[in-house]
């Protein structure tokens, strides 16, 4: 499964693609972050997120999105 970041907004309506996704890493700003999540927190500002399907190069791009490498 591939997971993403976001490099300028914190995930919400608007900032990815209408897509299902999940978070993987929590948020390391403490306002962003989901409630009652046992998640492991991010270094990553706006946290770590999958998808349901992978995101086009298009998406990537429009969204100013990171894909993560495993």
């Amino acid at each position: 499964m591939t997971h993403y970041f976001n490099r300028l907004r914190p995930v919400g309506l608007g900032t990815i693609p209408k897509v299902g996704w999940a978070w993987v890493e929590q948020p390391a700003l403490e306002a962003y972050r989901p409630r009652n999540s046992d998640l492991p927190v991010s270094d990553r500002r706006y946290g770590v997120y999958s998808t349901e399907r992978p995101l086009t190069a298009q998406e990537l791009y429009d969204f100013e999105i990171t894909e993560i490498s495993q």
